[in-house]
């Protein structure tokens, strides 16, 4: 059998008597006599070996000076001796004598056959000590609780007549022991035993206690057992096994009184959720339960009281540092001190009610008290929904939580869908930001085209009949729609009074000056016309403005005024002037769109600029890298470079060599490159072959050139220029 060395327990291993070489029930002057022996034996470097140091199982003594007298101490007092003779061997009778010598051996499985044959209360304490170290919780849960229901007297008077401990009062030792030495064995021993059930339990309300599909397969885990449904509805059981055999309903009525459902946990050697007779199923008295459950939650219910106080502590106008650690601390143990306790627990009811209370007005102050409501909205109803599963059934704070869930429930379905949060942000921000500005037909054309690649990637999310979409298109609409009126109203009347008193020669410029008013407008409101803007707006409300605006621009020949029929001094057709306004259709692209489009460094910087932080910001800045790594052009925009990105995977050795290349100008600075690179090198000695070339201006010069590089790249052309040399100079001396 193999052992876990996280569940050894050290008031085993380590035990008083142990260490003492005793048993429990050693006289003290046995105990005395060991005490000075050890000692002596350590004090001369002798070896010092116990009775009872070699048991599998448990792990080596530890003997010092110190702990020898440590371990005299801890058994001064005689509910000392009794708490530490709970956890070591006792030798009382002939029998314990004759077991003992096999667990000195080593064979502890012997000894508890022995103890098992006579029923006393060192029998019942030999066999807890050895199921302990063993590890079998349940075989040494079921011996502790018999011998603290039966034998509670017989154990005090092992250690002092004057002792008289009851039954709970032992039972709260003993556990109370074991969760100081190893809180993990105390919760293996509660779980070495299953929840049962009688068939009245499990259905509750109405409400379905264990639910498996009819077959006998766990939905989850994909477990064949025995299994038990419960209708939702009508609070009966309708589908039932025992031993992997279904019953009849005559069969389960006749032995429903005898039948218990087991929820077993995974390491219990029950099966889990099944239906075992009463009489099969082995469990310790409720005192026990009832004790190990408060002794398991006891640890949790000091936890929360003293995050309740680190919580009070913080002042209460830090709204958002209260909520943060409400949210990650204030419901942390409740569930555990539920699941020992159970929900009918007095003091399980004081702290839930407490934690509920203080965590539902920690979530209300927190959303009152934010400068954008709207921002934490749906974190805040989704910590309220946790406020409320977790308050008590039924209770009245439980029916507030849910009120103010509600509440909020209703705020965020006015908000915008979560996927399109980060456009709905940078929207607003555009939108709030345009409040401020002076109502020009200018301002609202740079604010329509500034929201346009946010309301294409919302439309891209949401699609274009999506309530949301349309709803923000709108509300775009009516600001800048709202602007372009005024100031077109405006400007058209202060025009018109400057035409009328304007002379002749002016007249022509005022007139350019309202068709170029009136095409801004014109255009404005054929990007308005491009949104999904909501039906009843853009029939009782936008069209008939924009069919105005339309009519005024065509007559006044704002666009399509190059036509010929225009030119020729006839209409504006309605084709032409269509024609001509589509030429400045808006930019419809997303956010994808802007990225997918990226084809320089500018592009770069577009993206970033608009969609900061966005989903592809980690590629563009990739590209962003690649592309400021090309344009470098001299190697101090390579050292800023370096220091920009002193981790990139650009090849700088290789960049530097790239520039100082392109920036030599003379035949020095080749002949310099040549002599410290290479990659370069035949482009390089063509470049000096070039300048060479280009330096020869008489006979001498091309002859040295030729000289100098017989295969050179020029070496025909400077054959050519010799030629010529020669002929013209042999028509100078026929002259002569």
């Amino acid at each position: 059998m193999t052992l876990n060395s996280n569940l050894f327990l050290k008031c085993v291993s380590q035990n008083p008597f142990r260490i003492l070489g005793v048993t429990a029930n050693a006289s003290k002057k046995d105990i005395i006599a060991n005490v000075n022996k050890f000692k002596a034996f350590l004090k001369v470097g002798k070896p010092v070996n116990g009775a009872f140091d070699t048991i599998p199982g448990t792990s080596s003594v530890e003997r010092t000076i110190e702990t020898i007298e440590s371990a005299e101490k801890a058994i001064e007092l005689p509910i000392d001796q009794l708490r530490w003779s709970m956890f070591w061997f006792v030798n009382k009778t002939p029998i314990d004598k004759i077991a003992l010598n096999h667990i000195q051996s080593g064979n502890i499985d012997k000894a508890i056959e022995i103890w098992s044959k006579v029923e006393t209360a060192t029998s019942l304490i030999n066999i807890t000590v050895s199921e302990l170290i063993r590890q079998n919780w349940a075989e040494a849960t079921m011996h502790a609780d018999k011998l603290f229901t039966y034998y509670a007297n017989s154990i005090c008077s092992l250690i002092d007549d004057t002792l008289n401990l009851d039954q709970a009062q032992l039972t709260q030792l003993f556990l109370d022991t074991i969760a100081e030495n190893n809180y993990s064995v105390l919760r293996a021993m509660y779980r070495a035993f299953p929840e049962c059930y009688s068939f009245d339990e499990l259905v509750k309300g109405g409400e379905c206690r264990f639910l498996s599909k009819p077959d006998g397969i766990d939905l989850t885990m994909g477990i064949h057992y025995p299994c038990l449904e419960i209708k939702k509805r009508g609070c009966t059981a309708y589908y039932r096994f025992l031993d992997g055999n279904e019953l009849t309903d005559g069969q389960f009525n006749a032995k429903k009184e005898e039948l218990v459902f087991v929820d077993a946990p995974f390491d219990s050697f029950y099966k889990r959720q099944s239906i075992y007779n009463k009489e099969e199923v082995v469990i310790p008295t409720e005192l026990w339960n009832k004790i190990i459950r408060e002794t398991l939650a006891a640890p949790y219910i000091e936890k929360v009281k003293s995050e309740i106080a680190s919580y009070r502590a913080i002042p209460k106008d830090k709204t958002e540092e209260r909520y943060k650690f409400a949210k990650s601390m204030l419901l942390h143990y409740l569930p555990d001190i539920y699941g020992y306790l159970g929900e009918n627990s007095s003091e399980y009811k004081t702290l839930n009610n407490q934690i509920v209370k203080e965590a539902l007005q920690c979530a209300i102050d927190y959303y009152n008290s934010a400068q954008e409501p709207d921002v934490i909205a749906r974190d805040v109803k989704n910590f309220v929904w946790d406020i409320t599963t977790t308050a008590i059934p039924e209770s009245i704070l439980r029916q507030r939580c849910k009120e103010n869930y509600d509440t909020l429930c209703e705020i965020c379905l006015k908000l915008p869908p979560e996927s399109v949060e980060y456009y709905h942000k940078l929207l607003k921000k555009l939108i709030e930001k345009y409040r401020t500005e002076a109502s020009t037909i200018q301002n609202a054309s740079n604010f329509v085209n500034g929201c346009f690649p946010y309301l294409m990637s919302i439309k891209s999310v949401l699609g274009t009949s999506n309530a949301y979409y349309q709803r923000m298109c709108t509300r775009v609409a009516e600001d800048a729609l709202e602007d372009i009126i005024t100031d077109y109203n405006e400007k058209s009347e202060s025009f018109h009074n400057r035409l009328e008193k304007a002379t002749s020669s002016n007249r022509s410029n005022i007139i350019k000056l309202i068709q170029e008013m009136m095409k801004s407008a014109v255009i404005t409101m054929y990007h308005l016309k491009q949104l999904g803007l909501e039906p009843d707006f853009r029939q009782n409300r936008f069209n008939s403005n924009y069919d105005i605006i339309i009519k005024q621009a065509r007559n006044a020949r704002a666009l399509g005024g190059n036509s010929i029929l225009a030119i020729l001094g006839g209409e504006v057709s309605e084709e032409d002037f269509n024609n001509d306004l589509k030429k400045y259709a808006p930019d419809l692209r997303d956010e994808k769109g802007y990225f997918s489009s990226i084809k320089n460094l500018q592009d770069c910087y577009d993206y970033r600029r608009i969609f900061p932080g966005g989903k592809f910001t980690l590629q563009v800045n990739s590209k962003v890298e690649e592309y400021e790594y090309s344009e470098c052009s001299s190697l101090e925009d390579l050292q800023k470079f370096s220091i920009r990105y002193p981790s990139t995977k650009f090849d700088i050795q290789s960049k530097r060599e790239e520039i100082i290349f392109k920036s030599c100008k003379t035949i020095e600075d080749y002949k310099s490159y040549i002599a410290n690179y290479s990659t370069y090198k035949k482009e390089a000695e063509k470049r000096i072959d070039d300048l060479i070339f280009g330096m020869c201006r008489d006979r001498a010069s091309f002859v040295h050139y030729l000289a100098t590089y017989p295969n050179g790249g020029h070496r025909l052309e400077a054959k050519h220029k010799l030629d010529d040399i020669d002929y013209r100079a042999c028509k100078t001396a026929d002259a002569l």
